[in-house]
């Protein structure tokens, strides 16, 4: 044995991969205790105050959200209820939807209100000489004309622009900017909401 320790050693190796370390390295004997790392048991805990009483800052009470409950007399009751959606029917064909609003192609074009003259923007009412009238026109027509006059009103329909289905660049031409798919679910959305609502 002591011959291999006054053996001469490399630091480095002779070869590569050869190791550098001492070859027996010293016993490490001062090292801390078992105990040292654990928590000391006698110490006093420290307790942090509360910011609030109880650690709790919610109102006793909770507030009642009284707009958003609706009244009593809010609602009207004597709604027919399970209104079925209208479908134009063929024996052996197919059923068609009947649409509240009619899609015009004014290919770019915006239409002017004949009693106003103001560009319509939005759904308005057209009638089978081409005539048409904003909705603002339509209502005071509807409200303060007597009833011989108001009759010439159901020869008006509702109708809107093409401009958010597809896109004409002035010209004939259809670009196409919502499905199939989508404009049918809209659609019948529409005639639902149409069975409650003018």
């Amino acid at each position: 044995m002591d011959e291999i320790k006054l053996r001469p050693m490399s630091q480095k190796g002779y070869i590569i991969g050869a190791r550098t370390a001492e070859r027996f390295q010293k016993l490490i004997e001062d090292g801390p205790g078992p105990p040292s790392y654990q928590p000391i048991i006698s110490e006093k805990k420290k307790i942090k105050l509360a910011l609030k009483p109880f650690q709790c800052g919610d109102s006793r009470f909770p507030k009642i959200k009284r707009e958003t409950i609706p009244g009593p007399g809010t609602y009207d009751h004597n709604i027919p209820c399970n209104k079925k959606i209208q479908f134009y029917c063929s024996f052996g064909g197919l059923q068609t939807l009947r649409t509240s609003v009619q899609l015009i192609c004014n290919y770019g074009l915006k239409d002017n209100c004949s009693s106003c003259l103001k560009e319509i923007i939005g759904d308005y009412y057209k009638n089978n000489k081409h005539k048409s009238l904003c909705r603002i026109c339509y209502d005071n027509f509807k409200y303060n004309l007597p009833e011989k006059k108001q009759k010439r009103l159901l020869q008006y329909y509702k109708v809107r622009d093409c401009s958010n289905v597809h896109y004409h660049e002035t010209t004939n031409s259809k670009l196409q900017l919502k499905s199939e798919k989508d404009i049918k679910k809209i659609q019948l959305r529409e005639a639902y909401l149409c069975l409650y609502y003018d």
